[in-house]
Order: C-alpha cells, then sequence, then structure tokens
C-alpha cells in the first residue's frame, strides 16, 4: 500500500512523503466519540490507527502491536495514563507518548514528563496542534518508531536532549 499524498496546502512539507510510510497510531481514549474523530482525522492524515478504550487494554495493544506512536489520555476509567505511561516506561518500552487530556495544571504536565511523556497536549486542542506534535513526535524517533539513543540515558530530539 503506498503512501497517500498530501496536497501542498497541507503542511506537509517537512516530510518527504516519497521516501518514509506512515506511522501506526495507538489511540487510548475512553471517550467514544472523541476516539472516533481523531482516529477519522489520523486516518485521513496516512496514519495506521489503533484504538483502545481504557488502560488495560491500551498496554496490550502497546505490547502486541509495537506502534511508533502512543496517544494517551489521562482520565481512563479502569486505571489512569500516568499507571499506563509509568507500566511502558517501566517495560523499558520507548514508543514516544503524546498526552492528550483535560490535566492541564502545570504539575500535572510536570508528573507527565517525569513519568516520560514526549509531549504534552491539553484538550481542547487544535487538530494542527495535535498533527504537530504528532510529527515532531515521530520525526523525532527518527521516523522508525523508536527513540533514537546517545550513549547515555538520554533522548535526542534535534538539538533538544531531555534526560530519560
Amino acid at each position: 500500500m503506498g503512501v497517500r499524498r498530501p496536497l501542498a496546502n497541507e503542511g506537509w512539507s517537512e516530510l518527504d512523503q516519497t521516501s518514509v510510510s506512515m506511522p501506526t497510531v495507538l489511540l487510548i481514549e475512553d471517550n467514544d466519540k472523541l476516539a472516533r474523530g481523531l482516529q477519522s482525522n489520523l486516518e485521513f492524515e496516512g496514519y495506521v490507527v489503533l484504538c483502545a478504550s481504557d488502560g488495560a487494554s491500551g498496554l496490550s495493544v502497546a505490547r502486541q502491536k509495537r506502534p511508533d506512536i502512543i496517544v494517551l489520555d489521562l482520565m481512563l476509567p479502569d486505571t489512569d495514563g500516568y499507571r499506563v505511561l509509568r507500566t511502558l516506561r517501566d517495560d523499558g518500552d520507548t514508543t514516544p507518548v503524546l498526552v492528550l487530556t483535560a490535566l492541564g495544571e502545570e504539575a500535572d504536565k510536570v508528573r507527565g514528563f517525569r513519568f516520560g511523556a514526549d509531549d504534552y497536549v491539553t484538550k481542547p486542542f487544535g487538530l494542527m496542534e495535535l498533527r504537530r506534535s504528532t510529527i515532531c513526535s515521530w520525526r523525532c524517533s527518527g521516523a522508525t518508531g523508536r527513540w533514537r539513543r546517545g550513549s547515555s540515558s538520554s533522548r535526542k530530539c534535534g538539538a533538544m536532549t531531555t534526560p530519560s
């Protein structure tokens, strides 16, 4: 299957669409209406989207399918997204995780980053903002779905390096 070529005005000039395939996104979101809307928009952009509506199934899909990017809500019905994120990182999973949540306090964001989030977007959000964050997470992973590791335990994204 080929990569869908976006129109010039879709803002994808930073990606070379001729040489890369779009990543698989795991969306862990309990709001069915929001999940369907995000899935539809991401698929329109060319992503392959897997969905889970709670933390346990999200962890299961992440372990079985090995997505390239995870979009994670923090307020899930069975467990909170922080625990999902912590479990992924404790298991050695380095898949980029973009937190997408209504929790917008500074303490929530700091906690998310401490637990291993790669980006943090608060609801309500714009689709362009989410698309930009998804592209950045994918590019920082080397477009392979896994972070490029340096000799130390740090993550490298362009000129930026953050401690793991």
